[in-house]
């Protein structure tokens, strides 16, 4: 529906309709249904970037690569620390709360001095830290609570000239992310980025889910590469992997460490979940 139709609608007080998609207004399971097909059309539409900051990691070219993207979709970029470390002192008494305190204060320096480690004041920048029992937990509860249209961090250690394995914070992520996760082994994309998108429409458990969910992926793989100006290959499972990124659904383990375990690219997981929920 264009701009200017919306505008009709809401200067008449008339109910804005989108096609195939009926209102009922006394139903609330249909209601809940409508606005969650509503966010599948608008699947990785971008103004708002999470980056995951880790002191003993990448975190530079994570933040490099939300910057680049960020320029494209003209999107927010919220900087995210976690301390886990000092999860002990989670209590209610006088002493746990000055330690926390402390941390967080020092995990926000940090993360100033990432902010201040880029030129980007076209880009408007928030910082946010917390506490938990583990980092995948802190983000995934924040993620819940700051809705970014995309997640961003670097893989472990992304200066090796091979793929690193995955933290365990990684394949946590990859698992329990709440949103759109962009894992990155910080290597520049090319001027027309090569964005890979790995689906299987049989509903196998190669590389996807059902059709729904690969349709889901394609369709966020497409705004990205619109984004970027990138081209879109679709891939099969035995094909060579000479992208910027690889995109797929991940549903099953067993694939995931194969990718793991040869990836020099960059890496899209798109959670089937991530359409109702963000």
């Amino acid at each position: 529906m264009s701009t200017e139709r919306i505008s009709q609608a809401r200067a008449t007080n008339v109910p804005v309709r989108f096609p195939d998609i009926p209102l009922r207004t006394n139903d609330y399971g249909w209601y809940r249904y409508r606005c969650a097909t509503l966010r599948t059309f608008m699947t990785m539409c971008i103004d708002k970037i999470l980056v995951v900051a880790e002191r003993a990691s990448g975190s530079q070219a994570a933040l490099q690569k939300a910057v680049m993207i960020a320029r494209h979709f003209g999107a927010a970029i919220e900087l995210f620390t976690c301390d886990a470390e000092h999860s002990y002192a989670l209590g209610e008494d006088v002493g746990s709360t000055a330690i926390v305190t402390r941390c967080l204060a020092e995990s926000r320096r940090f993360l100033a001095a990432l902010r201040g480690s880029v030129s980007a004041r076209d880009i408007d920048f928030t910082i946010q830290a917390a506490c938990a029992a583990t980092v995948g937990e802190g983000v995934c509860e924040h993620v819940h609570v700051s809705e970014p249209s995309l997640v961003v961090k670097s893989f472990s250690d992304p200066g090796l000239a091979t793929a690193s394995p995955a933290s365990v914070t990684d394949r946590y992520l990859m698992r329990r992310c709440p949103a759109p996760l962009l894992l990155t082994h910080g290597r520049s994309w090319h001027p027309v980025p090569k964005i890979g998108v790995m689906v299987d429409l049989k509903g196998g458990s190669s590389a996807g889910g059902s059709v729904s969910s690969s349709r889901a992926l394609r369709a966020a793989v497409e705004h990205l590469a619109a984004g970027c100006h990138g081209e879109v290959e679709t891939l099969e499972t035995t094909d060579r992997l000479d992208v910027d990124v690889l995109a797929l659904q991940l549903e099953s383990s067993t694939f995931a460490e194969q990718i793991l375990g040869t990836a020099v690219f960059d890496l899209l997981l798109v959670p089937e979940r991530a359409n109702s929920e963000l």
